[in-house]
């Protein structure tokens, strides 16, 4: 398969000698059967040796999620002689975790994450769990999904909720716990409901748009 997706040999070389080269292969394989793009599967291909070099997969071990998150940082802001990575990437770090969550969960060397003991969580994100695992506040995100469950919220509307959370989280850096203005909330909700590019739920100005992420901002800042 690697022979399929790296064409220059001195890349390639390094690719066939890493160790976990069976099971990179297959996992690749696995993408290319869904129809993802050469590039795609070259991309994934590098994001794996460093998943292997940064959690020392090499040893036959459970890898837990604090592990990744700690090698996602230093991927993110190290600087590799390798197009692929010149300066800190944060979607990088982003998509280094949801890689090694998927990859590792494949290979039976994935340590149980706390929201798959969440009977809510298991609910609402059977298909896109790892996004929502990885990003930040996960207790503080799940403690208001539980909230709007306890009043009876339909499942759609807690994870639209929860996909709302994330954006939030994105427009105001709001990643530790902290206070907000209602200025930074009106300029986060303004900015959501004029930009289509932001979200695909958003294709045109909304002023429902507007006031969602408005109302959930407000309600975490009370």
């Amino acid at each position: 398969m690697l022979h399929q997706v790296i064409r220059r040999a001195y890349y390639l070389k390094k690719h066939l000698e890493a160790p976990l080269l069976k099971e990179r292969e297959e996992y690749l394989e696995y993408l290319a059967g869904k129809g993802l793009y050469r590039e795609t599967l070259k991309i994934t291909a590098e994001y794996l040796l460093r998943i292997v070099e940064l959690l020392h997969l090499e040893e036959e071990r459970l890898v837990s999620m604090e592990e990744i998150e700690k090698a996602a940082d230093t991927w993110a802001r190290s600087k590799h002689h390798h197009p692929l990575k010149k300066r800190f990437s944060k979607s990088g770090g982003k998509r280094y975790i949801l890689l090694s969550i998927d990859w590792l969960k494949r290979m039976n060397r994935l340590k149980t994450l706390p929201e798959d003991l969440i009977p809510l969580f298991i609910r609402l994100f059977e298909r896109r769990r790892a996004r929502h695992a990885s990003a930040p506040l996960l207790q503080e995100r799940l403690l208001y999904l539980q909230y709007w469950d306890n009043l009876k919220a339909k499942n759609g509307t807690l994870r639209r909720m929860a996909q709302y959370q994330l954006l939030i989280m994105d427009l105001l850096r709001f990643h530790i716990v902290r206070n907000i203005s209602i200025r930074e909330i009106e300029k986060a909700a303004e900015k959501w409901a004029t930009n289509e590019k932001i979200h695909r739920w958003n294709n045109t100005y909304s002023r429902y748009s507007q006031s969602t992420p408005h109302n959930c901002l407000h309600n975490i800042r009370s």
